[in-house]
């Protein structure tokens, strides 16, 4: 965690729960087909209020397995910028690592940011995971650059754009990209497409990537985005470098598919597939 992130874990921890608080929590650790995850924090609700040692409290797995097995957890994951589909993947997907390896009594799950998005909150909760949003007090916003569409506009139009807001933009600013199959060959402004009645694929990642908790709530999120508007179907697709076996078991909860890019580009030399 940055030091931003540290500062919101523990302003959550701080005003809203009462339990022992546990920074960068292994909720996996490194074994074979499985990198290491972590959660920003992991408060174990009834325990003495205070930050743990993590070298004396959670130096085995036996050590972390006594602390969470049937007690009440709150899961925290944090991101000093506005509500994204990486946090939310993070904070979603976390839930099933700990219920998949440590058989907590409950658990919570919370993202915590500095803005907020209505559209993804709603989803959010009803996958049953809360947003805390703080304010940015003393944390400096980064300005977006600008698109060649909005320096033309500014530059030699003038007037009213109008700029989109519906999903499937969201989706592609996002990173993904939506894939009509079987239609004409051709890129479709995402402000103009019609998805309804129609099988759709939405595809991220890229050839660098390794699947994990960002990744999967890309792809789960963006599908939960565009389920209201009544496509036929929808696969979404996480292309990745290389999969991950603890991965795979969340990705199957939710219908997410995890290609490793080689699968795919199989006849093409590494280096020289385009992002």
């Amino acid at each position: 965690m940055s030091k931003h992130e540290t500062a919101l874990t523990r302003r959550y921890w701080e005003e809203e729960t009462d339990g022992l608080l546990i920074e960068e929590f292994p909720a996996i650790r490194r074994r074979k087909g499985c990198s290491p995850r972590f959660l920003d924090g992991l408060v174990i609700s009834g325990r003495t209020k205070k930050i743990a040692d993590t070298k004396i409290d959670l130096n085995t797995n036996d050590k972390a397995e006594d602390l969470v097995r049937d007690r009440d957890v709150i899961i925290i994951q944090t991101k000093a910028t506005p509500l994204s589909m990486p946090l939310l993947g993070q904070a979603l997907i976390s839930i099933h690592l700990i219920e998949f390896h440590f058989k907590p009594r409950s658990i919570r799950s919370v993202a915590v940011c500095t803005g907020g998005d209505p559209e993804l909150q709603k989803i959010a909760e009803s996958l049953g995971v809360e947003v805390v949003i703080y304010p940015k007090e003393g944390i400096r916003e980064s300005i977006p650059a600008k698109s060649f569409h909005h320096l033309y506009w500014e530059k030699e139009l003038g007037g009213t754009m109008i700029e989109g807001s519906a999903a499937i933009s969201k989706v592609t600013d996002s990173g993904s990209r939506v894939v009509i199959p079987g239609g004409p060959s051709q890129i479709l402004d995402p402000l103009k497409a019609d998805i309804t009645g129609k099988d759709i694929v939405i595809i991220q990642g890229n050839s660098k990537e390794i699947v994990g908790m960002y990744l999967l709530g890309q792809a789960i999120f963006s599908k939960k985005l565009l389920e209201p508007y009544n496509p036929k179907s929808i696969r979404s697709i996480a292309l990745c470098k290389k999969s991950d076996t603890c991965m795979e078991r969340a990705a199957k909860l939710y219908g997410i598919e995890i290609i490793p890019y080689k699968n795919v580009f199989a006849d093409k030399v590494e280096g020289q597939v385009r992002e």
